[in-house]
Order: C-alpha cells, then sequence, then structure tokens
C-alpha cells in the first residue's frame, strides 16, 4: 500500500501549516502514528486542480481522493481505528463531534479575522504566505486573496465586527473553554477530535503574528495546560 500523500499550505514561522486544518489533519495522523508525505502547494493553480474548490488539505490514501478535514479524519478513523479519536460512548461521541464543526466553523473565523482583518497583521503574514508565488504575479494574487478572504469573512459576520469586538468574542470562547478542560480533555479523560481540532485553531493564534490573540491565550492559564497535554499526547 503507497505512503498516503497529504497536500497542505506550506508553514508559517513555527506551524507546521499556514492553515489549521492541514495542521488538524497532521495531528490526526501523527496521533494514529500513520506515516504520510507532504506536499506543500506551490501556487492557487496547483490547489485548484487538487480541490476545484481552492481549499487545503487534500489527501491522498490509496487512490481515494479527500478533500475536507473532517471527511479526511472520518476516513482515517475507519481505516485506521486505533487509537480513536471518536468516543465510543454516543453522547460522548457527539459533544466531541459538536466541538469540532464549532472549531472549524467558528473559532477559525478568529483565526482569518487576525490574519486577514488587521493590517498590520496581514502585511507579516502575507510576506510569508505568498513568498513562494513568483514576484510578478504576488501583488495582484496577495490582492484577489484578500479581497475574497475579507468577503467570505463580512459573509460569515464576524467581518463586520471592529477589531475590538471581534476580540470580546475570541475572549469569551477562551473563557468558555477554561471550565472544560481543568486538569482533562475536552471530553474527558482521553483525547478526542475535539481536542485536536480546537487545539488547531487555537495553536493557529498562539504564535507571534497575532499577538493580541497570543496574550489573550496565555491570560487563560488552564487553557494553556490543557493545549500542553494536547500537544504531548499527539506526539
Amino acid at each position: 500500500m503507497a505512503k498516503i500523500q497529504l497536500y497542505q499550505f506550506g508553514p508559517l514561522g513555527d506551524l507546521e501549516s499556514a492553515s489549521p486544518f492541514c495542521v488538524k489533519v497532521r495531528d490526526a495522523m501523527r496521533y494514529k502514528r500513520i506515516p504520510f508525505d507532504t506536499i506543500n502547494a506551490t501556487s492557487p493553480i496547483q490547489v485548484r486542480k487538487l480541490n476545484p474548490r481552492g481549499k487545503l488539505p487534500v489527501m491522498i490514501d490509496d487512490g481515494v481522493k479527500l478533500a475536507d478535514s473532517t471527511d479526511i479524519i472520518r476516513h482515517l478513523e475507519t481505516h485506521h481505528p486505533e487509537p480513536r479519536l471518536y468516543p465510543q460512548e454516543p453522547r460522548t461521541r457527539a459533544i466531541a463531534l459538536m466541538l469540532e464543526d464549532w472549531a472549524d466553523e467558528s473559532l477559525y473565523w478568529h483565526v482569518v479575522y487576525e490574519r486577514w482583518q488587521v493590517s498590520e497583521q496581514f502585511a507579516k503574514f502575507a510576506e510569508v504566505v505568498f513568498s513562494p508565488i513568483p514576484a510578478a504575479v504576488r501583488p495582484m494574487v496577495k490582492l484577489l486573496f484578500a479581497r475574497q478572504t475579507r468577503g467570505q469573512l463580512r459573509g460569515q459576520g464576524l467581518g463586520r465586527l471592529g477589531v475590538g469586538e471581534q476580540r470580546e468574542k475570541f475572549r469569551a470562547a477562551l473563557d468558555w473553554l477554561d471550565p472544560m478542560v481543568d486538569g482533562q480533555f475536552l471530553c474527558g479523560a482521553e483525547l478526542s477530535i475535539a481536542d485536536v481540532a480546537v487545539a488547531a485553531q487555537v495553536g493557529a493564534l498562539n504564535v507571534p503574528f497575532t499577538p493580541v490573540a497570543e496574550a489573550e491565550i496565555h491570560a487563560h492559564a488552564k487553557v494553556m495546560r490543557w493545549l500542553e497535554r494536547t500537544f504531548e499526547a499527539l506526539g
């Protein structure tokens, strides 16, 4: 059987990928001790060929192509069930999957806001993210992606808020996490998909590219200890 291929957006600072969804899949495969090859995308054209929606990660496993982090991990859980990421008890599993969805569909937009909507942070982020693109077309590509992403952010709703309002919402999300992770993982004593998904988004903001969000995360001591437990469990 051929080794799994994972197509992802390239690294961002100490993050293994600029995309928290690529990090989420990487962490799941690392936890399950599944060997894989990483291929970093080098152009928007390459990404579109892999996935017409222009999104990564894309995983190819023995000829099967999957292009959504949730679908990828569901596939991995079916074909590589141990160690499991989906809790066995039905109610706990449902909570874990709901938290995965919350991370993907809510927390993620705070990552987008801080990277794309705050001008001084966007300048530093864009310098790294668009560096693989040829210099001659880089400004045009950066402008197109910025317009598209900010439009999505505004359509989602968070982009209509001021910076202070958005950051207050992110602070509230961390306040919710604090009592849930006090000495344990999100769904109890064992790591689950909830921890992998939420840690990917929180970890994406726990970096110098987004210093205000990073400081807020560090101000939540229980969340920080949970992050450490999670990353240690992931290996």
